[in-house]
């Protein structure tokens, strides 16, 4: 029998749990560590799908660099490249009408990539000049340079 039971007291029980307070100060630690990894996560994202853009406008240059060597001038293949990058993320479109010398390309960002405003759009050109547009400081921040 309980000691305790005869003397008329009713033994504690031991607590086990958290208390409101602990959960609370809990999920306000997490909604401030959220609120700072969110937007940099969000921004890597962004960044990482670049390389989507710029290995399609790689591809339009070995294929303008294929067509010109088939047939000694760049005009009329564009036509050969593709209007999307491999993984939909940019539209791909001749800057200009390729002449016999020269030709140049832009990639648009599309769907959730047009968010990136710090590299609105990736261009590159014969003359293998890479180019951007957006608030990034210069072109080698868009290409990863």
């Amino acid at each position: 029998m309980d000691r305790l039971a005869g003397q008329g007291k009713v033994p504690m029980r031991q607590q086990r749990g958290f208390s409101l307070i602990e959960l609370m100060i809990v999920i306000v630690i997490l909604a401030i560590l959220t609120a700072i990894a969110y937007p940099a996560y969000t921004s890597q994202v962004l960044k990482s799908r670049r390389a989507d853009g710029i290995a399609a406008l790689n591809q339009a240059v070995m294929i303008m660099e294929s067509c010109r060597a088939e047939f000694a001038t760049y005009v009329g293949c564009e036509a050969r490249v593709g209007a999307t990058s491999i993984d939909g993320h940019y539209g791909i479109a001749p800057t200009a009408a390729a002449t016999a010398s020269a030709y140049s390309f832009t990639a648009t960002p599309t769907g959730v990539q047009a968010k990136d405003t710090k590299c609105t759009t990736l261009t590159l050109n014969s003359l293998a000049n890479r180019g951007h547009s957006g608030s990034a400081p210069n072109a080698d921040s868009c290409w990863g340079q």
